[in-house]
């Protein structure tokens, strides 16, 4: 049932993300307008948790966050850590009592990176016709360390997908489809749906220059 909710999330998350980009670029209206929401040189702290959501022998639920420091509207770089928790599934269990198998399975228990990001659409739209919504959608690629249930330490990289909605101009919803992979004699997969909120420091903001 999780992974099935699981992978609806996910499902919804691209077609949302295919949305807003076809609708970015369907529509050109040109507003000479500040906007109520700036990145540049804030530091941001981002809570998150996830499921995995494509191996069918194992599963991991993580918990973490990222640092991220903007250092223009659309460049970061940053942190991100995850502690995970893995477990094999029923289906695992089957392969191993009807087939007297013991399928080769990785499960990690935490996850460090280093990775940088580029916000490369924002946008914004009607909620009811009434609350303006601002959000952007940014790219990311990463790469450090992961710890295996086995003790071990392996190379990790990942890159995803990911969507933030500006609340107020200090706090976002943000949504992430984050790809890991980490090479222990051969190269695991896990595809990761998160969703957190963000944090950005200092909490308000001031324009420079004038509209």
């Amino acid at each position: 049932m999780v992974r099935k909710l699981a992978r609806t999330l996910g499902v919804l998350l691209l077609l949302l993300l295919i949305g807003t980009v076809q609708e970015a670029s369907a529509q050109e209206v040109r507003v000479f307008q500040q906007k109520p929401f700036l990145r540049q040189h804030r530091l941001e702290l981002a809570p998150i948790t996830g499921i995995s959501i494509n191996d069918a022998m194992v599963e991991h639920v993580a918990l973490g966050g990222t640092a991220n420091w903007h250092f223009t509207e659309t460049i970061a770089g940053g942190l991100s850590y995850w502690h995970t928790f893995g477990y094999e599934t029923a289906l695992y269990d089957k392969v191993q009592s009807d087939f007297n198998l013991l399928p080769r399975v990785l499960k990690t228990e935490s996850l460090i990176t280093a990775q940088a990001s580029w916000a490369f659409l924002y946008g914004k739209f009607a909620l009811f016709n009434t609350w303006v919504v601002h959000y952007d959608t940014t790219v990311q690629a990463g790469a450090g360390v992961a710890r295996t249930a086995a003790a071990d330490t392996e190379l990790a990289f990942d890159y995803g997908l990911g969507q933030r909605y500006f609340l107020t101009d200090w706090l976002s919803l943000n949504f992430e489809l984050r790809h890991y992979m980490v090479n222990a004699d051969s190269l695991f997969h896990n595809i990761t749906v998160a969703a957190g909120v963000g944090f950005f420091v200092p909490f308000s903001f001031e324009y420079t220059k004038p509209r």
